[in-house]
């Protein structure tokens, strides 16, 4: 009886399955890509001896090679069990014979069987035994690099503001800003077609200089009187709230009056390119302040009838206005330095005495 179409083509599709399942077998089989280790292993050796590369691609070429260090481990573990057990049982035959004596022929087969059982499970260890050891030499180097660099980080202290070797320099750079600054506004002045755009914008100038000194001179007291006036006549909270809002413009009409004299300064054109740079610092300059004698005044405020956060007495409430102020013109300064720093381009010693700190 012949056979029927079908069974033949059962009989193919088994036998494709079959070869699909040996050739997945033996790829699970072969183990680590040796070859493309290898050329990791090259590449994360001459990074290591060159040392010039950054600490994430260092951090990342480690992340790289100890999953290659885990696969080798894998391989390791994979056959320990059953090379232990060869090993048992090769012990088990007892010792081997010595050079020129015999045993018998079932123990010398079923050793020789056992000891190329053992050599063959036994080569690719010493295989992933090497390439384990190299990798883990590797990121034992690669640690030791990324920790050198942590070392020298936290050991270079860079430059120290109480060094005064580093203040005559400082003193230097100061003084050829202030006179170059100088420089530049006498050259403006002695500009024909910028004198008589500043005659010509005279009365605009004059108008804004005596706004901005009249807010800057008056607009503080007049704020804090009526917030106190609207705070002591207040009967509820609404009150409270009035005089919060109208004590802000401690803040708001000095900015005005800071402004107005800042867009007169301007109008004259009288100033060079590094004034510029001091004339735009002065607007967060003044915001800084203001903002500091405003605080002051509502946490520490003069009258000692009106209401405050904190119950100090009166000497301690001046001190703390006083506090404030100053730490409000610290914080104006260190604007103004870092603005002028950023242009001139000082060296990072005049930077470290400038604004007293220790640079990194």
């Amino acid at each position: 009886m012949r056979p029927r179409p079908f069974s033949w083509l059962v009989r193919a599709l088994a036998g494709a399955v079959m070869l699909c399942w040996a050739a997945l077998a033996a790829a699970q089989d072969t183990g680590p890509d040796y070859a493309a280790w290898g050329e990791v292993a090259a590449r994360a050796e001459a990074a290591v001896e060159a040392a010039r590369a950054s600490d994430e691609a260092l951090a990342n070429l480690r992340a790289e090679v100890v999953g290659w260090r885990t696969q080798f481990q894998n391989q390791l573990d994979a056959n320990a069990s059953r090379i232990q057990t060869l090993n048992d049982q090769i012990g088990a035959l007892g010792p081997a014979p010595e050079e020129g004596a015999t045993e018998p022929e079932e123990i010398a087969a079923r050793r020789a069987e056992l000891t190329a059982q053992l050599e063959r499970l036994s080569t690719p260890r010493r295989t992933a035994e090497e390439a384990f050891s190299r990798a883990n030499g590797i990121v034992g180097e690669i640690d030791e690099i990324l920790r050198q660099r942590q070392t020298e980080q936290l050991l270079n202290m860079g430059p120290w503001p109480v060094n005064v070797r580093l203040w005559p320099e400082a003193a230097r750079d100061v003084s050829e800003t202030v006179q170059t600054t100088l420089s530049g506004i006498g050259q403006e002045w002695s500009n024909p077609s910028t004198r008589t755009r500043a005659r010509d914008n005279l009365p605009l100038v004059l108008a804004l200089t005596a706004l901005g000194l009249a807010l800057l001179a008056r607009s503080r007291a007049w704020s804090e009187a009526l917030a106190r006036r609207l705070s002591k006549s207040a009967v509820s909270s609404s009150g409270g709230v009035a005089a919060f809002v109208v004590s802000l413009g401690q803040i708001v009409l000095p900015m005005l009056g800071l402004l107005a004299l800042l867009r007169a300064v301007g109008a004259t054109g009288l100033y060079g390119q590094r004034a510029n740079v001091i004339l735009d610092a002065l607007e967060p300059m003044g915001l800084s302040v203001f903002f500091a004698l405003w605080l002051g005044s509502r946490v520490f405020p003069r009258d000692p009838e009106q209401w405050s956060p904190l119950a100090l007495p009166h000497e301690r409430q001046t001190e703390g206005r006083i506090y404030s102020t100053v730490l409000g013109i610290v914080f104006a300064l260190q604007i103004l330095f870092d603005r002028i720093a950023d242009f001139e381009r000082y060296a990072v010693e005049t930077i470290a005495v400038l604004d007293f700190r220790k640079i990194k």
